[in-house]
């Protein structure tokens, strides 16, 4: 089957690793590495908060909630 493919991620032997590394660690879904990336990001946007999520639709959410926008149920 021929088609484009919607995006072909670029890859080194140093993101594999890092992946690799994550999997062997048995920390999936929360500890160190996610700690680094938050303060990393905190760094990178000059903010004194971040939270990592697991989806755009989270980060979204939170967003809005931040904001004071909620759901509405009628």
């Amino acid at each position: 089957m021929n088609f484009i493919p919607y995006s072909k991620p670029i890859l080194d032997e140093d993101e594999i690793q890092e992946v690799v590394e994550t999997l062997r660690s048995g920390w999936l879904t929360t500890g160190p590495k996610v700690a680094q990336f938050e303060a990393d990001f905190r760094s990178f946007v000059g903010s004194n908060y971040a939270l990592a999520v697991n989806s755009a639709t989270s980060g979204l959410h939170l967003a809005l909630e931040s904001i004071g926008v909620g759901l509405v149920i009628r």
